[in-house]
């Protein structure tokens, strides 16, 4: 009979291979279900005396909650989460419920303001009410600024610090002595493939634990970034596209004042030649007044809000792939990878070699 390998964490003593049942809760849970929480009243949080209570959904220490007390609501800063039950237990029937997280206005500087009459003071009440912003278009208004926004207030609570928190610190109680055994650990017989193959398992379990708490910290923060930046293309999309146009506009412009210059000039030296080779066939004196040339166009602008000018980048296109030299030149290894795999080594490349490396499957127990 093969040992199975155990583990502890604050929960105490458990079995690698099933991991601990209430860290396996507290990571896949039931996101929903009631807790239990502690909070403080006051503005400062870290001092004073602290009060219990039950919590339906998702909570995380810091988050400011509207608690009942005995005739109205307080705001109060939870200081713990996941408090257990058998502290309680003398008085849990008496505990009062939080039912939700107070909406908190997003304080933001940046806005646009104008001077409304009361009427559209009250029109712009009610329509904000249902989500519109009433717009003036009595008359024209002067730009006379960068452009600011006051979007919908909004505020978003997330997580950070995934350390702080029991279900990844018990996580990391778990992997604690796994790396010395690993390396301590002979494999020298089936019997300790087979051990090797229960921890495995287990750490293919914890894989999956800390995959999953990096999701749950990461995917609000990446939704919100990405909503972030589909709002500011909606900005941006038209500010460059009136960029575009205008530099290009400009640098026309200049290029077409430069290829003027080169013309005239031309021009103007062609008559010179010209009159010069007439004085010799005619056994005149030439012409000695020096060739005046046109001046040089200009290639910047200077104003009282910036400055623009001509400059030149160099840049490169490919016109004959064959004589480029092979440093510039790049293996496409995504491509290589692709068909080296679907055709299971099989394949052979010119210039590259394809060989099997063994490596390990490894499938953890799913719960």
């Amino acid at each position: 009979m093969i040992e199975q390998s155990k583990g502890n964490c604050p929960h105490g003593e458990f079995i690698l291979i099933d991991g601990c049942p209430q860290c396996k809760a507290a990571v896949w849970g039931d996101r929903e279900s009631r807790q239990i929480v502690k909070v403080r009243f006051g503005d400062d949080a870290t001092e004073g005396r602290e009060y219990v209570y039950y919590f339906e959904g998702v909570l995380v220490v810091g988050d400011v909650v509207d608690a009942p007390t005995k005739n109205s609501t307080q705001k109060a800063t939870v200081t713990a989460i996941n408090v257990p039950e058998a502290e309680v237990a003398s008085f849990k029937d008496a505990m009062k419920t939080i039912s939700a997280i107070p909406k908190q206005e997003e304080q933001i500087p940046l806005e646009i303001t104008s001077e409304l009459s009361s009427e559209q003071e009250e029109m712009e009440e009610g329509l904000n009410s249902e989500g519109l912003t009433l717009i003036d278009a009595s008359e024209p208004k002067q730009f006379t600024g960068l452009l600011t926004i006051k979007p919908q207030s909004e505020t978003a609570v997330v997580r950070i610090k995934p350390l702080t928190y029991q279900n990844i610190q018990a996580i990391m109680t778990g992997i604690k002595d796994l790396v010395e055994n690993a390396t301590a650990f002979v494999i020298d017989s089936e019997a300790t493939v087979e051990t090797a193959t229960v921890t495995l398992s287990s750490i293919a379990t914890l894989k999956r634990a800390a995959t999953t708490g990096r999701k749950d910290f990461l995917e609000p923060l990446q939704d919100f970034i990405a909503d972030v930046k589909a709002d500011f293309k909606l900005l941006m999309d038209p500010i460059e596209e009136a960029d575009r146009i205008l530099r290009s506009k400009v640098v026309a412009y200049r290029v077409a004042q430069q290829r003027k210059k080169a013309e005239a000039d031309a021009i103007t030296l062609q008559e010179r030649e010209i009159a010069e080779r007439k004085a010799a066939l005619n056994n005149e004196q030439a012409p000695t007044q020096p060739v005046v040339l046109r001046a040089e166009p200009k290639t910047y602008a200077q104003t009282s809000t910036g400055s623009s000018a001509l400059m030149g980048i160099a840049k490169w296109r490919v016109v004959d792939l064959s004589l480029v030299d092979r440093n510039y030149l790049m293996i496409d290894a995504g491509k290589v990878g692709k068909d080296v795999k679907s055709s299971k080594g099989t394949i052979s490349i010119p210039g590259i070699e394809i060989w099997i490396e063994p490596t390990l499957q490894v499938k953890g127990r799913k719960d």
